[in-house]
């Protein structure tokens, strides 16, 4: 993970939308791996550490977005937050 300094964000950061739309996805994209990438339709990135909380949720459309962060909240949603809040 890219330490926050590096990243440009100096707090825990969840960031939606596509690349070609929201320029902190697009700084973030290059920096997170992914960790659940479906048919070409959604993908969802996020450092597993969660050493420096970040994450990216962005689909093909709105309705795939909307899954995209659904299923971050379902899966990831609880440990990214419990990771937060040891952050501060």
């Amino acid at each position: 993970m890219v330490p926050q300094h590096r990243r440009g964000c100096a707090q825990p950061t969840i960031s939606v939308g596509r690349p070609e739309a929201n320029a902190l996805t697009a700084f973030l994209a290059d920096k997170l791996p992914s960790v659940l990438a479906v048919d070409d339709r959604f993908v969802v990135l996020l450092d597993p550490e969660l050493a420096d909380p970040a994450a990216c949720c962005w689909g093909v459309d709105a309705a795939a977005t909307a899954e995209a962060v659904r299923v971050f909240a379902e899966r990831w949603a609880e440990v990214f937050l419990n990771a937060a809040a040891q952050s501060r």
